[in-house]
């Protein structure tokens, strides 16, 4: 396990999500959705590994309509963002979301900006978001790769609020998928940036 600050757990995820196709500002996104997810012990840089793992997950557009795969929970959490207000006013429901945890992020923004709670039913497990607070009866219920279901309704879910982290323990085997994309985001060295980089370059002076 790798012990990362939520500033290095963000930078990492915000990289390896453009270097898997995201425009900047979606995975700018991903960055701040995997840094919330992080400070409320959620396993959401492992959720971010296994979207972008998963062919078709990853969205390169808004498009939430692609029939490429299940639906892309950034792309979904941008959405629902959009129509915050029409949060909690009635029951919304989503069908065949991939790695659900990462909606969580914007449904939570929704709700503090409409002061509106809400409760979310993945697939059985329910999720309370009041803006402030995360509850949920079972947490590690929610570490799962696909919801076939998600009912975001007006409402609380009476249950200890998740205590907040300052850190995040990832995985080796995570955090080397993540950084594998990353690393895409770095430009090639050339013959004049290694010259004019550390050491001796071409001469020899030894």
């Amino acid at each position: 396990m790798t012990d990362l600050s939520l500033n290095e757990v963000e930078a990492t995820a915000k990289r390896a999500a453009r270097g898997a196709g995201l425009s900047w500002g979606m995975a700018e996104e991903a960055g701040k959705a995997v840094r919330w997810l992080s400070a409320q012990g959620l396993p959401g840089c492992a959720a971010l590994a296994d979207l972008l793992d998963a062919p078709g997950n990853a969205p390169t557009s808004l498009d939430l309509l692609s029939s490429s795969g299940p639906l892309c929970p950034l792309a979904a959490g941008v959405a629902l963002s959009d129509m915050a207000g029409r949060l909690g006013a009635g029951d919304t429901v989503l069908s065949d979301v991939a790695q659900p945890l990462l909606l969580l992020p914007f449904l939570q923004a929704a709700a503090r900006q409409t002061g509106r709670a809400l409760r979310v039913g993945i697939d059985g497990t329910m999720v309370g978001l009041d803006g402030a607070q995360v509850t949920c009866s079972d947490p590690a219920d929610l570490d799962m790769p696909h919801a076939r279901r998600i009912v975001i309704a007006p409402g609380a879910v009476p249950a200890p609020p998740l205590p907040q982290h300052t850190r995040a323990e990832v995985t080796a085997d995570t955090l080397e998928r993540l950084n594998r994309y990353a690393h895409r985001t770095y430009a090639p060295a050339t013959e004049a940036s290694r010259l004019l980089g550390a050491g001796a370059g071409l001469s020899d002076n030894d």
